[in-house]
Order: C-alpha cells, then structure tokens, then sequence
C-alpha cells in the first residue's frame, strides 16, 4: 500500500478513517464505563500474588491467550485479531500498569477481550493477573 501521508491531506484522512469506521463495524460501539484506575499496580509484587494471579489466568485466560501464554489457545483460530501474545516481553515491558489493569477489567473494543469486571474481577485480581503476566516476561 502507498504511503497516504504525503496524497491526503488530514481532512481527507480523518473523512476517510470515519467512512471506514462507520461503514465496516465489527460491532457496535458501546458506552464506556467510568475508568477510575490507579497509574501503578495497586498489588504488590510478591511470590504470594504470582500464585493468585496465575490461578486467575489458568481458570479464565488460557482458552485464549493459552496454557503458555503465547496468545496460541484452543478458542484463538476463531478469532480476529488474535488474542495478544503475553510472552511478548517487549511489549508487556513498554506499556504501564494503569493501561493492563484497563485491558484486563474494560476488556478492549473490536477485540474477542472481554471486559472482566463484569465478571466480578476486582483490581486486585487484575493486580495479581499483571504481577503474573510480568513474571512471565522477567529473566530468572
């Protein structure tokens, strides 16, 4: 594809982003919850969280994201985009815990992720899922 940038101008673009946005949904927008998130994990880290956060993960994240967390799980060939590879260390490093904590409890538009605080997930289960999921991306 030709790079646009230098073609459209950003009127253009923007008329553009919005014909596609409202002529292709792959669902329909929903109202967002309220947001109200710490910027740091609000779980310390420690061996004790790891274990809760991995119990979390293996009972509600593998049919996604995988037993490996390598986003290869048995429901991922059904979907598009893929479940996120979580064993991406550079990516899981770059992105702080107020975006993951988000991710996890607000789920993330246009995606198969669900919004677990509908499910009951408070933001220490979310805290101790992120402990876990960083665990998984530190040198030992």
């Amino acid at each position: 594809m030709p790079p646009w940038k230098n073609v459209l101008n950003e009127e253009q673009t923007q008329e553009i982003l919005n014909y596609v946005l409202d002529t292709f949904p792959t669902q329909p927008r929903r109202e967002l919850k309220q947001r109200d998130l710490p910027e740091t994990n609000p779980v310390a880290v420690s061996d004790e969280s790891i274990a809760r956060g991995e119990d979390i993960y293996l009972g509600r994240c593998t049919g996604c994201h995988g037993l490996k967390a390598d986003g290869k799980g048995p429901n991922s060939p059904d979907m598009l985009p893929r479940p996120r590879n979580l064993r991406n260390g550079e990516f899981i490093n770059s992105i702080n815990d107020r975006r993951m904590l988000e991710s996890i409890l607000y789920g993330i538009q246009g995606t198969a992720m669900p919004p677990w605080i509908d499910y009951g997930f408070s933001e220490n289960d979310a805290g101790d899922l992120v402990n876990y999921i960083r665990s998984l991306n530190t040198r030992r």
